[in-house]
């Protein structure tokens, strides 16, 4: 498991994707990197590694308790890179 999380950063990828999302969606991007900094991560983010054949790429669940939306992370040395949010099917095509 990642260690925790002291700062993050944005890929450019991460950057267009968020301009595409609605204001409950921007939100929810906000509530989800909060919750990050938490330790431990609240388990209703459903923190985990993306795929195990994937190393390094975990992702979170944006909205608790549902799987309609993820968020695709590195962390490196305790700095969150957030690479990529979409819907979880457009997810798992291209982490």
């Amino acid at each position: 498991m990642a260690g925790r999380i002291t700062s993050v950063a944005f890929s450019a990828r991460f950057l267009r994707d968020v301009k595409k999302l609605d204001a409950v969606q921007r939100a929810a991007v906000e509530a989800c990197i909060a919750d990050l900094y938490a330790d431990p991560i609240p388990s209703a983010r459903r923190f985990h590694l993306l795929n195990p054949k994937r190393e390094g790429i975990y992702s979170v669940d944006l909205f608790p308790g549902t799987t309609t939306h993820k968020i695709t992370l590195t962390i490196a040395d305790g700095v969150a890179t957030f690479r990529r949010v979409d819907t979880h099917a457009a997810i798992d095509r291209s982490p």
